[in-house]
């Protein structure tokens, strides 16, 4: 029985074992970019993405890139740092010790005293809404709200705090302290109004002799985190200026990040945490409610992320991660929600063109061959094949009895069935007729299984072998069927060439007004009874109990009007497979999101085959594996569109 699954409010673990990828997104020379050596990400308050590059910075709006802007000229020349402040305006920090401002859609350059600049490592704005600068070997630059330098190291002056220290990042306490990360460690700074100027009072002794490149507010109050070189990353909780009032942890021992070469974390909400290991990817860690780390995920060349060299992480305002490094430009990651898997040894032939999911067993099957994944997250494999008795033919259909009997439906060689603790695979049904050979999809009721074929559907009772037709000889409108759904109040639908839904076991039908011209492909039931069918002109909500229709084709922003796998995810969102991608329909709000190229989609979706965990994840048939969606992972599109003008021309 196909219907909503019981919503368990977990995740389940991806299937292990598994070549699992994620899809990103890059872009890079042959994408329009001006260099491939990336280094800051930013985004303006009109929407547009800004890269710091190896020759100065571009601007993206999404399709292109350019690098020509109003105002000052700005250095062709690296910018490692920048901040979006609460005016609006983006700073940018530069290799040379320039400083570049965007304010009202044009450039202004700040330019330190010659003797005061090197590279600029951090940019902060204070409670004043005064701009401090870190400078990487010559001190702190502060800069007022109208953009004047009002404080700049004096290089003459042997004792100034900043003296002898390479500076890599720094964080404002609500004190107004500030806490800086040098090659020895993390050092405190407190503003000394007589002095006007900075005082050194001292280092945090657990951190001495570290370098400490990266320092971020954590989601709570007078808590840091802290990206050493090589030796990972620190949790630092305190208040004041005396190092004795802070406390320093070592976290995510056991992660892979003990050792960790970091230079970007970011948190992504209250409850995510992204993290770099240069050399090795990006660590994701979910966080508990008190902000410690829990569950984590490295994404590595192995499944997706297109260079292990990451150097800054960047999550733009609709939620997606951006990620820059040096020689290959920048990537997104828009959604992991979707992750994509290989289930075959033969990595050659990725199709999967069958999915049915029975408790904590996934059955996936192919062309000539099965695999079952049981335990859900523990993944153990076990793989059928022609040697076990299966045809040399395409798996099109898998369902399973309550004795835990599997059946198996081909394209062209009938029904077989492999019994419950056996591992041969019998012959069924096998008939003369050929189109009744050819099975679209199987579904039951507990004790009668229902066989879709090119002939009309029949049923069969496995243990008394009772068999029964219907064809257009006793009914049908059609007898190429589908796909079947037995309801959960008992009546079975399928999924014909007519203009609307009949039912084979009752008399209950939904015609549509006018007869249009339809081929219903696809069914599921949703919330309410309300059942949902996919066909070759869009998909069809009927809603039997108020006796209302809805249509969605492309012209409501559905990918295609041709529909090949209908699903129901946790959420109640409406999933319609088409040729290289997905579309979900909200059907509170009757919106549409589609899913292609963009979000990893390279591959068709396969007749109904498609099927939900009971932890709410859905599996996905597909000609290049399988894919997995997790609507407990996804983004809700909670912002409108942003329309972002560069110009405007009046003639």
């Amino acid at each position: 029985m196909k219907s909503l699954a019981v919503l368990i409010f977990f995740f389940l673990l991806p299937i292990s074992g598994l070549a699992q990828t994620y899809q990103f997104s890059t872009y890079g020379l042959d994408e329009g970019m001006f260099d491939k050596f990336t280094y800051t990400i930013n985004q303006d308050q009109q929407g547009f993405l800004w890269i710091g590059t190896g020759i100065g910075l571009c601007r993206f709006d999404g399709k292109e890139f350019e690098n020509e802007f109003n105002g000052d000229s700005i250095p062709s020349i690296i910018a490692h740092t920048s901040l979006l402040d609460s005016k609006g305006r983006l700073w940018f920090g530069h290799e040379n010790g320039l400083l570049s401002v965007y304010q009202d859609g044009a450039f202004r350059l700040i330019e330190p005293s010659d003797n005061h600049r090197s590279k600029i490592t951090a940019i902060r704005e204070d409670e004043s809404g005064n701009i401090l600068v870190l400078c990487q070997q010559s001190g702190l630059l502060v800069i007022d709200e109208n953009l004047n330098i009002i404080h700049e190291r004096d290089p003459e002056n042997p004792e100034d705090p900043f003296a002898d220290k390479f500076l890599y990042d720094f964080q404002i306490t609500p004190e107004g302290n500030l806490l800086v990360g040098t090659q020895n460690g993390l050092s405190i700074f407190r503003y000394n109004e007589d002095l006007e100027s900075y005082i050194h009072t001292g280092t945090l002794p657990a951190l001495q002799y570290l370098g400490v490149q990266e320092l971020v507010c954590s989601i709570h109050e007078d808590e840091y985190l802290a990206g050493t070189a090589d030796e990972g990353m620190f949790r630092i909780t305190g208040t004041g200026y005396d190092p004795e009032g802070y406390q320093v942890e070592k976290i995510g021992l056991g992660t892979g990040i003990e050792y960790a070469n970091i230079s970007s974390i970011v948190f992504d909400g209250k409850r995510r945490v992204w993290v770099n290991s240069l050399s090795e990817g990006i660590y994701r860690f979910d966080l508990d409610e008190n902000g410690k780390l829990g569950a984590s995920l490295l994404f590595n060349v192995e499944n997706g992320l297109p260079n292990a060299y990451v150097n800054q992480i960047f999550v733009d305002e609709e939620g997606n991660q951006w990620f820059s490094s040096p020689g290959n430009g920048i990537a997104v990651l828009r959604d992991q929600a979707f992750t994509f898997y290989n289930i075959w040894e033969d990595e050659a032939d990725t199709d999967v063109s069958a999915v049915h999911v029975d408790g904590d067993t996934r059955w996936f099957g192919g062309t000539g061959r099965i695999v079952s994944v049981r335990g859900g997250g523990n993944g153990t494999f076990s793989y059928l094949d022609r040697s076990n008795g299966l045809p040399n033919d395409a798996v099109t259909a898998l369902y399973t009895d309550e004795q835990n009997n599997l059946y198996i439906g081909t394209e062209k060689r009938g029904l077989y069935r492999k019994k419950a603790g056996s591992s041969r695979i019998a012959p069924l049904l096998v008939s003369r007729n050929s189109l009744e050979n050819n099975i679209h999809a199987i579904d039951g009721d507990g004790t009668i299984l229902y066989v879709a074929t090119n002939n009309g559907i029949y049923t069969l009772n496995p243990l008394t072998g009772e068999r029964t037709f219907h064809t257009t000889a006793n009914g049908l409108p059609h007898n190429k069927i589908n796909d079947v759904l037995v309801a959960r109040d008992g009546v079975v639908w399928i999924a014909t060439l007519t203009p609307g839904l009949i039912s084979v076991n009752s008399d209950k039908q939904f015609l549509i007004s006018g007869k249009p011209k339809l081929e219903f492909k696809t069914l599921v039931e949703g919330k309410d009874g309300i059942i949902w069918a996919g066909s070759d002109r869009g998909v069809f909500q009927f809603d039997l109990n108020k006796d209302t229709l809805k249509h969605f084709g492309a012209e409501k922003g559905l990918k295609s009007d041709y529909t090949y796998a209908i699903a129901v995810d946790p959420r109640g969102n409406i999933w319609a497979g088409h040729r290289m991608g997905m579309s979900a329909i909200n059907s509170d709000r009757e919106t549409v999101r589609v899913f292609g190229r963009e979000s990893g989609f390279n591959s068709d979706i396969r007749d109904n085959a498609v099927d939900l965990t009971s932890g709410g994840q859905m599996l996905i048939g597909s000609s290049g594996g399988v894919i997995q969606y997790d609507a407990y992972q996804a983004r809700e599109d909670t912002m409108a569109p942003r329309l972002s003008i560069k110009a405007i021309n009046i003639s």
